[in-house]
């Protein structure tokens, strides 16, 4: 048995030492990784060429929760994808959301949670919501304006979101306030960026009417302006007559950087029209060094991750719309180009590998 390094990959195949072995391992060889073979077959590999073996018995592969629909019911699955396609394991009892790094995962809330995070020590970092609404007409009067990061539960960062953007000033009972995190980001040293929804509906008593809608982003030390439009009705005291006037501003398209997670991030052009017209709106996604990995159908209300599996392909994991903010993901191949519909119902807040899936499985209940 000896060390060689893989110069290609192909399907079970793989080059080493001038010859083309077969891989009977079930762990992930990828080109340029070190491997432990006898000149015939490939029986594991390691990562940073050091001398330990890796047995076969290791599953490594890309976890994966889904909701779906099985015996008149919803239940949560449990999946991984590993060379080139989706294993399904069986199903779990619970329904949750889930996070991982390369070793460590754990289960969090899909409700209140814009996102999560986990370090390489297990460390879960979290972004809870921001929703307020004050609405005498329908009394309403929900105040719940503290933007939090956590660290295992513990608080390590707060926001007061009205204080920052003013108290509602509600005098009239068809005056509306509304503040809410619409979307966001947070990364694995409690570092975040979140897109801010803050709209205020005035009525006079002339009965004019003013509607202002301000889209923001925050990342704990400044405020970034994206788009506002504002609606101003009012009436001709003599005649009666109704006019609308209405203006917008926006930022110039791609200018707001918005990460994604492990440095990736993605800029996308400053168009209301997605939010109330079901238009296509298409972002680009980049890789921490700075070069286009994908334009990609999605927004920054949409929670997006991706998973490189070599070659330019991808796992590419996104919701078609999001109201909610806990809807869950349709996973995609990545490949030439083009996008290939794996599953709905994802429940992943990453596309992370994780180098051995052994005890991901136990929790889930299988061997």
């Amino acid at each position: 048995m000896h060390r060689a390094i893989v110069k290609a990959v192909r399907g079970d195949k793989v080059l080493a030492d001038g010859a083309w072995l077969t891989c009977i391992g079930n762990r992930t060889v990828r080109e340029g990784e070190w491997i432990w073979t006898d000149g015939r077959c490939v029986y594991g590999h390691e990562s940073g060429g050091g001398n330990s073996y890796v047995p076969t018995n290791v599953l490594s592969g890309i976890p994966i929760l889904q909701l779906k629909w099985t015996d008149h019911k919803e239940r949560m699955c449990y999946s991984y994808y590993a060379k080139g396609k989706l294993h399904e394991l069986g199903f779990s009892k619970e329904e949750t959301w889930m996070v991982n790094s390369s070793r460590h995962f754990a289960y969090v809330s899909g409700y209140g949670i814009l996102d999560a995070e986990m370090d390489e020590r297990g460390n879960l970092y979290t972004l809870e919501a921001v929703n307020v609404l004050v609405f005498p007409l329908t009394g309403v009067d929900q105040r719940d304006s503290i933007l939090a990061v956590k660290c295992n539960g513990e608080v390590i960062a707060a926001y007061d979101l009205v204080q920052m953007f003013g108290a509602p000033a509600v005098s009239d009972p068809t005056d509306r306030y509304s503040c809410q995190t619409v979307g966001g980001r947070v990364d694995k040293e409690g570092n975040f960026k979140v897109m801010i929804w803050h709209s205020v509906s005035e009525h006079g008593g002339d009965g004019s009417h003013v509607r202002t809608d301000r889209y923001v982003f925050f990342d704990g030390s400044n405020l970034e302006p994206w788009m506002e439009n504002t609606k101003t009705t009012s009436s001709d005291s003599v005649t009666g007559e109704s006019h609308t006037s209405e203006s917008r501003w926006s930022a110039p398209d791609y200018s707001v950087r918005y990460p994604l997670h492990d440095g990736m991030y993605m800029r996308f052009p400053a168009n209301l029209d997605y939010l109330i017209s079901g238009k296509k709106y298409i972002s680009k996604i980049y890789s921490a060094k700075d070069e286009l990995l994908m334009e990609l159908e999605t927004n920054p209300t949409a929670r997006t991750s991706l998973c490189p599996l070599g070659q330019g392909k991808y796992l590419v994991s996104v919701v078609p719309s999001s109201i909610l903010g806990n809807e869950t993901s349709e996973l995609y191949l990545w490949e030439d180009g083009q996008l290939t519909l794996l599953m709905k119902g994802c429940l992943n807040r990453r596309l992370r590998r994780m180098s051995n899936l052994n005890k991901w499985k136990k929790a889930g209940g299988f061997r």
